[in-house]
């Protein structure tokens, strides 16, 4: 008895483990699949309809899989945003980077600086790459049901009126597609309302991955550092350094120019190179990372103060001690400043390949100082959730946006009600910076201490509407803009800024003073012909002879040799002052042009034309109405 009481208990057991092991195995098969899985198994479909949902299963991945290209070979944009700031057609440098000649493949910068000296960051979120992806899947899904013919004996009907959710995790893209269809097959109906599909791309990995080497390049300078390196060390390159020689050395800046090109062309692709300390990140990435410059991309290097004979600056100066100095003691000491503005293409390599473009830059031989604040939201800022000090808001308008700000981190703290007031708590910080904004209105800014409790005023101008149009100055003469000839005018104030361009119709100004940048292009195809000019400089003779006499010493230099889409044929650069009585109807800008330029010479002197200002011949300021 004892024996058979043994066998079922031990029966018992193992249906228990059995059954145990089942319900684990399958609890773990739940766990690990995420919302969109688990609705997707839900799905039930007769088995005659399925090669239909298989058809636009397979045709919507398609189609999101190529959007998902393009995205990952646009830095995470299907469209890359429009720049509305004037550019150089000798160095066109925008907010994207375009990698050949014609065009046909553009990546945007990540970080880049407008042509007026503003530092920008568009660096897309994955929320927003949501949104890209499914307004692209809505608008090419359509065509789907234009290849249905395979199917002849059933009715499909009601594919319109398409919502798209995305969802984008390291390993997979999820994509549902809902309408209201509907498939009819010998007479049987079946609801095919979803479709889900899953992609399986590294988008998001990449993603997550580019955004942790820009960081690095961005906060910690890593290329432009490097590229400091290169301007000490390399002899081709002369930076600052003291010579004990009689002979007084002198550099050709175009040569100067193409051998810097050369030596950040060779050393970038080592950027990022794990088996070499000096070269590595300290981001870690399991993922393919190259690092490419070419030379033929837009590349600007001032030296400042010289021309296109380089000799730098004579520390023992021009007296006669300093040249018994010089020439006695053959004592030469060199110092050049450089100003560089060059981009950085990044790619990451898996199933696809994601690439964005950085841009270096150097000022006064020193790296970029970044001028644009990283943005901690409250979820992901401790001070943010420390919000202990009574506040009281005052505005003149209502429903303004309320942030405030301490150090780099920029907290969310409501909104006015409809008198302009709000009491909340702030978190405590010293010389912080409350916000307010509202649409239609400049931002106003007020420093302040939360360490006690204050009442705090801030005063919001409104931004006036005004009509707007552009008269161009063609030797004396006023005239309209031509067909092929674009403007872009750019007005920079205090914490206010706006662009224009020949397709504007409406200038929104507040009160206050401007810096006003115009330029105007001509659509004209002109080629640069190469030069070879001689270009001679006074230097002093060796020896004690250089205590009293200089020589020339001349270099051949090559310039030109270039063609262009479009010139610069005028523009002016100004300040402007904007009075509360000038906002009314209508306001008229006037810029300055002039004969379209043959040569590298006539160019150069329509840009010295443009840093004219208000000296220029037959200038005009603005005129209201």
């Amino acid at each position: 008895m004892n024996s058979k009481g043994q066998v079922t208990i031990f029966v018992i057991l193992g249906i228990l483990i059995v059954a145990t092991a089942v319900a684990v195995f399958v609890l773990r098969d739940y766990i690990i699949k995420n919302d969109f899985e688990r609705e997707a198994d839900k799905l039930k479909l007769n088995d005659e309809v399925i090669p239909v949902y298989n058809y636009f299963k397979d045709c919507i991945s398609d189609v999101a899989y190529d959007g998902v290209k393009i995205m990952a070979s646009q830095g995470g944009y299907l469209e890359i945003p429009d720049y509305n700031y004037p550019i150089n057609p000798i160095i066109p440098f925008s907010n994207k980077l375009s990698l050949f000649e014609d065009g046909g493949l553009e990546v945007p910068y990540w970080f880049y600086e407008t042509s007026n000296g503003i530092q920008t960051v568009q660096k897309p979120s994955i929320l927003d790459m949501q949104n890209d992806l499914n307004n692209y899947i809505k608008f090419n899904v359509p065509a789907c049901a234009n290849n249905f013919t395979v199917f002849e004996e059933y009715n499909v009907r009601g594919f319109d009126n398409l919502n798209v959710i995305t969802n984008i995790d390291d390993s997979n893209v999820y994509v549902k597609v809902s309408s209201d269809m509907v498939v009819i097959y010998q007479g049987v109906e079946q609801d095919m309302s979803n479709v889900y599909v899953i992609l399986n791309t590294d988008l998001g990995r990449l993603y997550d991955k580019a955004g942790s080497i820009f960081n690095e390049l961005y906060y910690g300078n890593f290329t432009e550092e490097k590229t400091i390196d290169m301007l000490v060390l390399y002899d081709q390159i002369p930076f600052s350094f003291t010579e004990f020689s009689c002979d007084r050395k002198i550099w050709s800046k175009p040569e100067v120019v193409k051998n810097f090109k050369k030596i950040i062309e060779l050393n970038t692709f080592k950027y990022g190179d794990k088996s070499n300390k000096y070269f590595s990140l300290d981001t870690s990435y399991d993922s393919e990372v190259t690092f490419t410059y070419n030379s033929a991309w837009p590349t600007d290097v001032e030296i400042v103060g010289e021309g296109d004979i380089l000799k730098g600056d004579e520390i023992t100066g021009n007296s006669l001690a300093g040249s018994f100095l010089r020439s006695v003691f053959c004592v030469n000491d060199y110092k050049f400043i450089y100003n560089v503005k060059y981009p950085v293409l990044v790619r990451l390599s898996s199933d696809i390949d994601f690439m964005f473009a950085y841009q270096n830059l150097i000022k006064n031989n020193q790296p970029k100082v970044s001028l644009v604040s990283s943005t901690l939201t409250k979820q992901e800022s401790q001070l943010c959730l420390n919000r202990i000090m009574p506040t009281q808001v005052n505005t003149n308008v209502g429903s303004a946006r309320i942030n405030f700000k301490c150090f780099n981190t920029i907290c969310e703290i409501g909104t006015t009600d409809v008198s302009g007031n709000l009491v909340e708590n702030f978190p405590q910080c010293i010389n912080g910076l409350i916000i307010a904004e509202k649409d239609g209105y400049k931002k106003s800014e007020l420093l302040v201490s939360t360490n006690l409790q204050t009442q705090n005023i801030l005063f919001l101008e409104k931004i006036q509407d005004m009509k707007f149009n552009v008269k161009l100055i063609d030797n004396g003469v006023v005239r309209d803009l031509m067909d092929d000839e674009s403007v872009s005018i750019f007005l920079k104030g205090n914490d206010y800024s706006v662009t224009l361009d020949e397709t504007s119709s409406i200038i929104g100004l507040v009160s206050g003073d401007y810096e006003v940048s115009s330029i105007v292009t001509k659509d004209k195809k002109i080629s640069i012909p190469e030069q070879n000019v001689r270009e001679c400089t006074s230097v002093p003779m060796e020896g004690l002879l250089g205590l009293v006499f200089r020589e020339e010493k001349c270099l051949d230099i090559d310039i030109g040799g270039f063609d262009l889409d479009s010139v610069v044929v005028g523009g002016n650069n100004y300040n402007l002052e904007v009075m509360q009585n000038n906002l009314k109807n209508e306001m008229t800008f006037y810029v300055n042009v002039y004969n379209a330029p043959e040569t590298n010479d006539e160019i150069l002197g329509i840009f010295d034309k443009i840093d004219g200002g208000s000296s220029v011949e037959n200038f005009r300021y603005p005129e209201y109405a």
